[in-house]
């Protein structure tokens, strides 16, 4: 498998952060990992800066991460291993706009041009890729760049309207981040998906979206979600982490589905949280509705089943399980499981004492 090194070492201080520049988000996903998946294939090697190892903990079981003090130390564990593939791809961390294409472009033209190093260039400026024969892996440099500077190479131009940089400070980010914005959205917008008022809406980059469906403005769309055909969702609207609604959801104005499922045809029209939840087909649910999931360290279940219709102002305590067309009151709290077919209470008798005089100041 041919081998890809990505060098995450480096940190910006034009960031001016304790974050490591490469763990910046971009529509809610580190930059890292937009690289990491453009070299899906590749044998991968992330190099970091021993300094900032627990910062990357959690890519130890994707990809194999080496540790470097210096720029010699990353050319000594890397460069002169013995590799039997003819070429090694080169990156930095902070280049999240690169993608598959833009690489099975670069490695056909290196094998085409029979040069020893070939760089990747966007509209004729730098973004320090490179394909390199393993063959001048040698111990006549001590660095990459060294081994870069001191051997003729050639440039395969891609031009294009994408902004294609090493990122380096929080401008840079923020213009990357607008700049995959509208592509994403122009992308949803060609297969079939109307988008109110552009400008206002995000959608990350793992987000599918069916035809027809309808996104209205300030909705804020992130992590890895499925939406289905013929949705409407907004305006004020944000989904995140892992969520999937099924056809004809209708999502409405201030309401937030985190690791929520939304069957066929159900509805959540304002003011409502819905995390943690499954609900199921043509369930509506009312007003002001949160399915309180949170008990200060773990996160529980609500499952809503069929054609169950919950009422304005409830509070789903999780876990707890509503029954296939059941209905539960306007201003219950809910602690326990509702049979199917059965109508809930769970709110205290009202009490009014007639003459009575607040107190005044």
């Amino acid at each position: 498998m041919t081998k890809a090194i990505i060098l995450a070492n480096k940190d910006e201080k034009a960031m001016k952060s304790t974050t490591p520049v490469f763990l910046h988000d971009l529509l809610d996903k580190a930059m890292i990992d937009y690289v990491l998946e453009a070299l899906e294939g590749y044998d991968k090697e992330l190099v970091i800066n021993a300094d900032n190892e627990g910062a990357f903990t959690k890519y130890q079981d994707k990809v194999s991460i080496k540790s470097v003090s210096n720029e010699e130390e990353i050319y000594q564990q890397f460069c002169c291993q013995q590799n039997d593939q003819d070429f090694t791809i080169v990156c930095n961390g902070n280049t999240p706009m690169i993608s598959k294409e833009y690489l099975n472009q670069l490695v056909s033209n290196y094998k085409k041009s029979h040069m020893k190093i070939v760089a990747l260039t966007i509209n004729l400026k730098p973004t320090n890729v490179y394909c390199i024969s393993n063959e001048i892996f040698t111990s006549d440099y001590s660095t990459l760049n060294e081994l870069i500077e001191k051997n003729e190479y050639s440039n395969h131009d891609i031009i294009t309207e994408e902004v294609f940089f090493p990122i380096t400070n929080r401008l840079q980010l923020s213009n990357t981040e607008n700049d995959l914005r509208r592509e994403i959205i122009k992308k949803h917008l060609f297969n079939g998906v109307s988008i109110k008022n552009m400008d206002s809406v995000t959608i990350g980059p793992d987000v599918e979206i069916g035809q027809d469906t309808i996104i209205f403005p300030n909705t804020y769309i992130t992590g890895k979600v499925q939406i289905g055909k013929a949705c409407k969702l907004g305006p004020f609207v944000r989904v995140r982490q892992s969520a999937t609604l099924g056809n004809g959801v209708k999502i409405g104005n201030f309401v937030e589905l985190k690791n929520a499922t939304m069957d066929d045809k159900a509805a959540s029209a304002h003011l409502s949280y819905l995390g943690d939840t499954t609900i199921g087909k043509k369930v509506n649910i009312g007003c002001g509705v949160i399915t309180v999931n949170y008990d200060g360290k773990n996160k529980h279940h609500t499952t809503i089943e069929d054609e169950a219709f919950i009422g304005c102002n409830t509070n789903l305590i999780a876990p707890v399980t509503i029954g296939n067309d059941a209905l539960v009151a306007a201003g219950s709290t809910v602690t326990k499981n509702v049979p199917a077919q059965s109508l809930c209470f769970a709110r205290a008798r009202q009490i009014n004492k007639e003459g009575y005089k607040r107190p005044k100041k």
